[in-house]
């Protein structure tokens, strides 16, 4: 697999520049000047890192953190630790976040990006399973607050924001998260980066979002074909499939 053109593994060099003012000591007019800083050569550990199974080299992309992949909408990794709530959110097209992560949650827009994540635990068999990518879903309104708060066990998530998923991996696969670390962005300690997983959205720039869009888009099916298993795996046996509370 060849990243896309302008995308360098596994960071870009920056270019910076300086402004300096030149004047007289003796008090008189000074005459300003911009000059630029030469980018940095890359250093060995970063061009010998470990990279993922077949991922090239093929530019560099200065890009600016935060930012999406098309410059003006957000790109997010979205963390789903149950398998009732993911379940929840694959058939009903829309997530929700507790109420406490409003601060977070309020920045998301319509056309922002969400990579859907499932943790090691999803699915209730942290040593069987990988945490993956499994999907994205596009947000198509922003968040707002729900009087009648759908929940999953003893807590309640009252925020909720549209989406739409139309394809979605197979169950068992989706690029294995722990593998990527080395290079990407979001997670610049590779040694604690499951601790950056601990909040509902986790920003990713415009080099993480293609290397992920890059990675995810091959083994992608169509929703109704893959959704089925998930839907079965996320329903707990005597049970239904988690609803909307009535109107």
């Amino acid at each position: 697999m060849v990243l896309p053109p302008g995308v360098l593994w596994p960071h870009p060099v920056g270019v910076g520049e300086k402004r300096c003012r030149k004047g007289s000591a003796r008090g008189g007019g000074g005459a300003s000047r911009t000059h630029s800083t030469p980018a940095p050569e890359p250093s060995p550990e970063r061009l010998s890192a470990p990279r993922p199974p077949g991922v090239e080299i093929t530019g560099v992309l200065r890009i600016q953190y935060g930012r999406g992949v098309s410059g003006d909408h957000n790109t997010y990794l979205m963390v789903i630790g149950d398998r009732e709530a993911l379940a929840w959110v694959l058939s009903t097209q829309q997530t929700a976040f507790p109420a406490a992560r409003l601060g977070q949650v309020s920045r998301l827009a319509a056309g922002d990006r969400l990579f859907v994540y499932t943790t090691r635990g999803c699915f209730r068999n942290p040593t069987r399973d990988r945490g993956r990518v499994i999907a994205c879903a596009t947000v198509t309104a922003p968040v707002t607050r729900d009087d009648t708060p759908v929940r999953f066990g003893a807590r309640e998530y009252p925020l909720r924001c549209p989406l739409r998923v139309t394809e979605l991996a197979p169950f068992g696969s989706g690029p294995v998260l722990a593998d990527l670390v080395e290079a990407l962005h979001a997670f610049p300690d590779p040694r604690s980066w499951s601790v950056r997983l601990r909040r509902p959205l986790v920003p990713l720039d415009a080099h993480d979002s293609a290397l992920l869009t890059d990675l995810l888009r091959p083994g992608l099916a169509p929703l109704d074909r893959s959704l089925p298993e998930y839907l079965r795996r996320g329903t707990p046996p005597g049970t239904s499939r988690p609803q909307d509370p009535p109107a």
